[in-house]
């Protein structure tokens, strides 16, 4: 009877008192903001597009992250900026590809929206600066249209320009089509950010971190992740 007693008493402790610390100790920890807890969390899959969750950091510096970038069957056709090359080399408006993607949802409420724009290595510098220029604008114009946008969210783009690879003319264009991916980055907060030129910044020290995204921004020809503003 008493050894009952005692395991029933033991058994209190471990429930009430030792339970509950071990659960909070292994639970996983929100990042806290300001007065309130922010925290991203894995948004569900869309069509054609990989979206990365991402919380970049850079001394006080924060910024989440949500970062939109086609997968590995979707991709800037050569010398194009107004269509996305799609499974079985189907070409599709570019408008009319995000549109249909459904991640209009996920980046509801964003509070800055950056597009990047990228050529591959072939052909003339020059113009292939001018075609990533105009990937960006593309893509950001898409961003504007968005009725979920709050009216002061800031639009930007950043122009990296053609990827730099001297095996260029050994490649088939397939082999090169990673390089003119198409980017959006969705902001959803910041905290300690307190211009354009700290957020370009701290999104390049990321980028240049996240090996989901195979970009490698210092082998482009404009590496300095300057944002433009857009709004």
């Amino acid at each position: 009877m008493a050894n009952a007693v005692v395991s029933a008493v033991v058994g209190f402790l471990l429930t009430f008192y030792l339970e509950p610390l071990f659960a909070k100790t292994l639970a996983p920890q929100n990042l806290q903001l300001g007065a309130s807890a922010t925290s991203l969390t894995s948004p569900p899959p869309v069509h054609g597009v990989k979206l990365i969750d991402e919380v970049a950091t850079m001394g006080d510096k924060r910024a989440g992250l949500r970062i939109a970038i086609l997968d590995a069957e979707h991709y800037w056709p050569l010398g194009r900026a107004d269509t996305i090359v799609g499974p079985g080399g189907r070409e599709e408006d570019v408008f009319a590809f995000f549109n249909s993607s459904g991640i209009q949802k996920r980046i509801a409420e964003a509070e800055d929206i950056i597009a990047i724009g990228t050529a591959s290595c072939e052909d003339d510098t020059r113009s292939e600066e001018a075609r990533a220029q105009d990937r960006a604008y593309k893509l950001i114009n898409w961003a504007r249209q968005l009725d979920s946008l709050g009216q002061n969210a800031g639009l930007f783009t950043v122009n990296l320009g053609q990827y730099l690879d001297p095996s260029c003319d050994r490649k088939a264009a397939d082999q090169t089509r990673h390089q003119r991916n198409a980017i959006l980055v969705a902001v959803m907060f910041k905290e300690n950010v307190d211009d354009w030129e700290q957020l370009g910044i701290l999104l390049k020290k990321h980028l240049m971190r996240e090996d989901g995204l195979d970009l490698d921004v210092d082998s482009y020809s404009r590496p300095s992740f300057v944002l433009n503003r857009r709004d």
